[in-house]
């Protein structure tokens, strides 16, 4: 082998082996889970506080919704996670779109696909114990609170889709 100005280019007598680098392949973790803005009258959603001990978010305003449970349709799990963190159901619930959150537990993070829906609420609201207070508020009343970041973005959704 020759170089540009033609001097010889001599061989290593012995070509060192490129050492491979193990990487740990972190599994990425995926949650999906869908949420409401549940109208309580014209144009007023119900907005809940979480806990102080909530494990994320916590003293967060959040809206209805949670984790889809093994089988469950997304819809399916809308209306079991508002009946079970209001105590009132949810009529004609609309697919509004799709927000992406992550959420830190300890060192892991999980990436969250977010189904937000719109649909009317029936019956008496009574929450459980995930949350602290609830509000009834407009859309300008909410972004006051101190928000989820889902709510943040689903919120602009729900904006820009009326």
């Amino acid at each position: 082998m020759k170089s540009k100005n033609n001097k010889k280019i001599k061989k290593p007598k012995k070509l060192q082996k490129t050492q491979k680098i193990k990487q740990k392949k972190k599994k990425e973790k995926i949650g999906l889970s869908s949420c409401c803005f549940l109208e309580e009258k014209p144009n007023h959603y119900l907005f809940l506080k979480r806990s102080a001990q909530s494990s994320w978010g916590a003293n967060k305003w959040d809206l209805p919704g949670g984790k889809m449970s093994q089988g469950e349709t997304p819809k399916e799990t809308l209306k079991r996670e508002v009946e079970e963190e209001t105590g009132q159901t949810v009529k004609n619930p609309e697919l509004l779109g799709m927000v992406k959150v992550t959420v830190k537990k300890g060192a892991e993070k999980i990436n969250v696909l977010k189904l937000i829906y719109v649909g009317k609420a029936k019956g008496k609201i009574k929450i459980n114990t995930e949350h602290q207070e609830y509000k009834i508020l407009t859309l300008k009343e909410a972004k006051k609170l101190s928000l989820a970041p889902k709510v943040i973005r689903a919120i602009k959704l729900l904006e820009e889709n009326n």
